[in-house]
């Protein structure tokens, strides 16, 4: 639509322009323009480009009607159409050499009068060419919208559909598609199968033999009369279509595929592979780069599920590991190299291994001789610090990470042998203690004769001697004596046979009842109140009678001491529980509030000899554990300052 043309009144010109320059403004134009009287409707001016497009010279234009040269405009609607816009029915236009062609025409009032009118002519052909280069400009920018939509989708079918679909938009095909060569569905051989359309129907098949591929192999283009030279061009000839042109896909003398688009109106051959050349192109490059993209895909999960597996491992053994770069720069800690050395995996990134891995000069000889691709492995008694500064043994392997022959890195293996040796140390005092222990037997049998014939010395003496003889204390005091060497020799032999116990049904309620109620006037006198809570039908247990009361007595007596000198309260808690392995123990709970057990002592209250009480002989508990252990037993302690509890667990009988 062409705006109106107005020529307003401006300040300091005529009132209105004249014909001389109305003629030179319409010279301005690209378009044929003529100046029309409304009144009687002839020319009264004319362009350049009007005697170009009517071969009528100005002076012959100048006085024309009108209707002269356009056919009939008097007796048509054309002058009562609104000024400003294209008639909407193309008029004839007559040539001056006798020919006639259709324009389109438009007229223009000049304001305020309307005693002239501009008419616009415009060869109709011109028009539609313009618009159909209008078109196909729109279409390629829609096209080039729609590739690279393409180029960004994941899935190669979707990707290549839309190809095929900025295909049409620049060829203006009806019919696309893209064959690939697959595996022949029965396994013989190959075929070609068309991996993605686009169009409204099945006009191009489906699936191609493999030889279609041989004479597709170079661009061409079939239309009507030409020979079918494949059946994909016998299938256009059957549906009647107008071209079918084809492009390979894939490298020179190695095609994969190719690119097919028909149509049922004809096309200009070189216009069209042309175009269709282009597309295969990028077809092509968008294949290749989706191929990669899997491969790369692909690639990158098995080498995630590389990394997993490896990570997995690393962190699932007990060695430490210590991963370094070429110049000895750590790259990684496994959790178990974390414990080891105490430094975290973030600390220790990107830090020299000196910093890190702190030991002997030996150390810095086997990283340098790693850096010349020589292995050490198992390198014995090499002590290293850890972050704290305590010093450990290990044992070190240093292995250099080749990658296509080059140098990765370095792998340090480290076996803290630090437990290893605090086994061996113990394994040593056990076999020192089990020496001790036959010694201190057969010297604690020895020495009871002895003390007994001591004994009934001073026996003999007190009852010659009058009881207000003066030495009776003494003898008193030596009497009290004896009699405490005999239980520490007692005690040492029970400590020193074997422990075997004839087994039966006890009901540990019976057995908690009976001594709690043996201990009452003691503990009254000492000012200690009792608390005993059993869990109803508590279940038996598989035990010895008289060791169980051993065990409960040696706990029961040590809280009442601990308790002596302020008093307080004594509970027994008897109850079932359930071990980790799922079996069922009868679990009996001996607190006090006495002073408690320091920490640092805790440990060694089970060792033989060891007491925290003047005239203890340091193997009560020892004797207790010793019980518990042959009834498959456990005790175990805590105590914090005003309170004490020992937990002992026996298992129930198995019957029940």
């Amino acid at each position: 639509m062409n705006t109106p043309l107005k020529l307003n009144r401006l300040p300091g010109l005529r009132p209105t322009p004249g014909l001389a320059e109305i003629e030179s403004m319409m010279e301005l134009f690209k378009s044929a323009y003529l100046l029309v009287e409304s009144r009687n409707r002839r020319i009264l001016l004319a362009n350049s480009q009007a005697t170009e497009l009517t071969a009528y010279t100005r002076g012959e234009l100048s006085g024309m009607a009108f209707s002269k040269l356009v056919d009939q405009p008097d007796k048509h609607p054309f002058w009562e159409s609104p000024s400003g816009q294209t008639f909407p029915a193309a008029l004839t236009l007559n040539k001056r050499n006798g020919s006639k062609v259709s324009v389109q025409v438009t007229r223009l009032e000049l304001a305020p009068q309307g005693k002239w009118n501009i008419i616009q002519l415009e060869e109709s052909l011109v028009i539609e060419r313009r618009q159909s280069q209008q078109r196909r400009q729109l279409g390629m920018i829609k096209s080039m919208a729609t590739i690279s939509q393409a180029i960004g989708q994941h899935d190669l079918n979707a990707a290549i559909t839309l190809m095929l679909q900025a295909s049409h938009e620049i060829t203006g095909g009806d019919f696309m598609g893209v064959y690939l060569q697959e595996l022949a569905t029965r396994g013989q051989g190959f075929e070609m199968v068309r991996y993605a359309q686009y169009g409204t129907d099945n006009t191009l098949p489906e699936r191609l033999p493999a030889q279609d591929l041989v004479h597709l192999r170079a661009s061409n283009c079939w239309i009507p009369g030409k020979r079918s030279a494949s059946s994909l061009h016998r299938a256009a000839r059957s549906a009647g279509l107008a071209f079918l042109a084809s492009a390979p896909l894939g490298q020179e003398g190695a095609p994969i595929g190719f690119i097919a688009i028909a149509g049922g109106l004809p096309v200009t051959q070189n216009e069209i592979l042309s175009r269709l050349e282009i597309l295969a192109n990028t077809i092509d490059a968008l294949i290749q780069i989706h191929t990669r993209t899997a491969n790369l895909e692909t690639s990158l999960a098995n080498n995630l599920r590389a990394l997993a597996l490896e990570k997995t491992s690393m962190d699932a053994v007990e060695d430490g590991i210590l991963v370094l770069t070429p110049t000895l720069r750590v790259v990684r800690l496994n959790p178990a190299a974390e414990t080891i050395l105490g430094y975290k995996n973030r600390e220790a990134r990107n830090r020299p291994v000196e910093d890190i891995l702190i030991g002997t000069g030996a150390l810095t000889t086997s990283l340098q001789i790693a850096l010349q691709g020589v292995p050490t492995i198992n390198q014995e008694d090499v002590h290293f610090y850890r972050r704290s500064g305590s010093s450990f043994l290990a044992k070190v392997s240093i292995v250099p990470a080749h990658v296509e022959g080059h140098l990765e890195g370095i792998v340090v293996l480290i076996r803290d042998l630090s437990e290893q040796e605090q086994i061996q140390l113990q394994a040593e005092q056990l076999k020192q203690r089990a020496v001790l222990g036959e010694v201190s037997a057969i010297f604690a049998h020895e020495v009871r004769n002895p003390i007994n014939n001591i004994s009934t010395g001073l026996q003999v003496m007190a009852y010659n001697l009058s009881p207000d003889d003066p030495h009776q204390e003494t003898i008193s005091r030596l009497q009290r004596d004896c009699e405490r060497l005999d239980d520490l020799m007692k005690s040492v032999l029970t400590i020193g046979r074997p422990a075997e116990y004839k087994m039966g049904p006890i009901d540990l309620s019976m057995l908690a009842s009976r001594l709690m109620e043996r201990y009452k006037p003691r503990m009254v006198n000492a000012n200690i109140q009792q608390f005993l809570q059993i869990e109803p039908s508590l279940p038996l247990v598989n035990g010895n009678l008289l060791a169980l009361d051993q065990v409960f007595i040696n706990l029961i007596n040590n809280a009442i001491e601990a308790m002596s000198e302020k008093g307080g309260t004594l509970a027994l808690r008897l109850q079932t529980v359930v071990g980790g392995d799922g079996k069922r123990f009868v679990e009996i709970n001996i607190a006090d509030n006495g002073p408690g057990i320091p920490k640092e002592i805790q440990d060694r209250l089970f060792q033989p000899f060891y007491s925290t009480k003047k005239d203890g002989n340091g193997l009560g508990l020892v004797i207790t554990r010793r019980i518990l252990n042959a009834h498959k037993g456990t005790i175990t302690l805590t105590s914090y300052p005003g309170a004490t509890i020992f937990h002992v667990q026996i298992p129930i009988l198995e019957s029940q």
